[in-house]
């Protein structure tokens, strides 16, 4: 099969740390034929660094020689960056960062440009960890029974953690969520997905302190935490501990043990490995487990299924809205849930009435 060939948009943090490294793990599938960003202090050494065309002027550019655009970009130009492409979005297969959209202005200028590419694909890579990967294997083969609640604690940022809860039950909508605040720093977002499922995000979120998940189904629990074990005994519920695995005091991999401490799942992390050999800066684990679930956004451009397969714009746009509102005040319930909608899906077609409304003001005034 030809290589892919890959354009980028950004040379920011997000594509020096992940998605460079992750298309170079993937380089016999993918080859990264030229990168632009707004400055050239950056991409020109970057574009160095990796042996890639730093392209100033992509007006230039041959796009039928490209396959796969990327932007990684700061949200508010992706609308400017879509509607450019839009003449030669019907060959190309799209790749956006997380988020889409931050505020309705924003949706309504990115939406209507989607739906002309070839595909879309959204780099949402959180839930993608190799942890979160491992447990999810476990529980779709119900080693736990049915997943009934899923607690992130100083996990999950924002839409991050709604789209790893809701990964667990096929995306399944949110009916309502409760917002409760703890203090002057801590939080609970408490999410109540169509089909049962309950998710838990404690916070704050800091990002150099420990945290953790535990996963409670009708037979078992999974857990971060050794001492849950004490709980799972008063629930005469089975006990199971995700833990990391180490080679020269680095991450090698993860494994789900059993009480008796016999691994009954495990992974191996050969992308790490071949990531700490590639010239980049961040090589914290956090970050190397971000590139592992990059890689695995992109496999599903190869006609590999995986949960980003099933996650698309809609979903995406669905994480970004309802956890910025859940994480502000609390959604008691959702009846458009009840038919197999959800109320967020009216922020689509609202942002296209505010498109029509700024269109007819503006012809108005040019009249």
């Amino acid at each position: 099969m030809p290589k892919l060939r890959v354009f980028i948009f950004g040379a920011g943090q997000r594509v020096r740390n992940n998605f460079l490294p992750a298309l170079h793990f993937l380089q016999d599938y993918f080859k990264v034929v030229g990168i632009t960003a707004r400055t050239t202090e950056r991409l020109i050494p970057l574009a160095r660094r990796w042996s890639i065309e730093a392209v100033v002027d992509v007006a230039t550019l041959d796009w039928s020689k490209i396959d796969v655009v990327i932007l990684s970009v700061s949200v508010p130009q992706n609308a400017e960056i879509l509607r450019r492409l839009a003449p030669f979005a019907s060959r190309l297969r799209l790749v956006i960062d997380t988020p889409i959209a931050n505020t309705l202005d924003e949706l309504a200028a990115c939406k209507p440009w989607l739906s002309h590419y070839k595909s879309v694909l959204v780099t949402e890579d959180y839930m993608n960890f190799p942890m979160f990967s491992l447990i999810r294997r476990a529980t779709t083969d119900r080693l736990i029974g049915d997943v009934k609640s899923i607690a992130l604690f100083n996990i999950g940022y924002d839409f991050h953690g709604l789209a790893l809860i809701r990964s667990f039950s096929n995306f399944e909508p949110v009916v309502f969520s409760t917002s409760k605040k703890i203090g002057a720093c801590a939080k609970v977002i408490n999410y109540h997905l169509r089909g049962g499922l309950r998710g838990h995000v404690i916070g704050p979120y800091r990002q150099h302190t420990t945290g953790g998940i535990v996963i409670e189904g009708t037979e078992g629990v999974i857990s971060e935490f050794p001492s849950d074990s004490r709980f799972s005994r008063t629930s005469k519920k089975r006990f199971f501990l995700v833990k990391p695995t180490r080679e020269n005091n680095e991450l090698d991999g993860y494994r789900i043990e059993n009480s008796a401490g016999e691994p009954v799942y495990s992974i191996e992390l050969t992308t790490l490995r071949a990531m700490r050999t590639m010239n980049f800066e961040d090589k914290s684990e956090l970050n190397l487990c971000r590139g592992h679930g990059l890689v695995d956004v992109f496999q599903s451009l190869l006609s590999h299924q995986n949960v980003n397969s099933f996650y698309g714009t809609d979903n995406a746009i669905t994480d970004s809205f309802v956890s910025r509102i859940s994480s502000r005040v609390s959604v008691y319930f959702d009846p458009l849930v009840l038919v197999g909608g959800a109320t967020v899906t009216w922020l689509e077609p609202l942002a296209l009435l505010k498109i029509k409304t700024k269109r007819a003001a503006h012809s108005g005034r040019e009249a």
